[in-house]
């Protein structure tokens, strides 16, 4: 099975808020499925944590993954930078721009439920939490185009 994830999120997180030069950039990878179910699991599993930091404001960014149906009958995560918690859903926009899906564009405003959520990522300075689907992917990458994340060990938060 092979993976989207766009250089958006990681941009702004290496970067700060500053847009990436290019946001359709994507890395495609190979990844090991059981290790990915376990990374979805253990970012489900951690969410208050993320929530707690989010309702505190611990971090300089907030973002949550979801798979979105795509045209050509695929799954595609999608990065929402969160703004807000609302009725126990997350409140944000799409991050990045999307490569195969409907009516859906970079900056729309999404409402996502938690059970949809597949991952979680927080930027505070240059050290990452969460991004539990990113490190399976990151594995799978050559050496030389691993990003030099500072990643706090799974399950904390800021």
């Amino acid at each position: 099975m092979r993976l989207l994830i766009t250089s958006f999120v990681l941009s702004v997180l290496l970067f700060g808020c500053d847009r990436p030069a290019d946001p359709t950039d994507t890395v495609v990878s190979d990844f090991d499925q059981t290790k990915m179910e376990t990374a979805i699991a253990g970012a489900q599993e951690s969410l208050d944590r993320f929530i707690g930091a989010l309702a505190e404001g611990k971090g300089d960014f907030f973002a949550i993954k979801r798979p979105y149906p795509t045209r050509s009958g695929e799954v595609e995560h999608i990065w929402i930078t969160v703004s807000t918690i609302s009725n126990g859903s997350f409140i944000g926009e799409i991050g990045n721009i999307p490569r195969d899906i409907a009516d859906l564009n970079e900056g729309d405003s999404v409402t996502v439920p938690r059970a949809e959520v597949t991952d979680w990522m927080i930027a505070s300075g240059r050290r990452m939490f969460g991004g539990y689907t990113t490190r399976v992917i990151e594995e799978t990458l050559p050496e030389d185009e691993r990003l030099p994340l500072l990643w706090a060990p799974l399950g904390s938060a800021p």
